[in-house]
């Protein structure tokens, strides 16, 4: 009876090579400049053709590609230290520091 030794279930599970994305010749020399949020504004002007694959691609990319406007103008905070400025001013305003008087006479 043999004790020790190498088992063949035993070890690192090799890992399966990974299936590489076959894209059409056809669209990997296509360079339009279209983003995702120009395709979505023509298709509700109707000038662009509506495709439920391409939609729900510009829909899922779009915020990669764009930041959405009210948070590139102003981050919450931002606003919140407008806010305090604004509050710390008259009955609230931080009072001065007190008055160190030396007298070296």
């Amino acid at each position: 009876m043999s004790r020790g030794g190498a088992r063949p279930i035993s070890g690192p599970v090799p890992k399966k090579p990974r299936k590489r994305l076959l894209i059409p010749r056809d669209l990997q020399n296509n360079s339009s400049d279209t983003t995702p949020l120009a395709y979505m504004l023509g298709i509700v002007n109707g000038t662009v053709e509506f495709d439920d694959a391409k939609f729900r691609a510009a829909v899922a990319a779009a915020p990669y590609c764009h930041p959405r406007l009210d948070k590139a103008a102003q981050s919450k905070k931002d606003e919140l230290a407008q806010d305090a400025k604004s509050a710390a001013v008259g009955k609230f305003a931080t009072p001065s520091p007190p008055k160190l008087i030396v007298n070296n006479k």
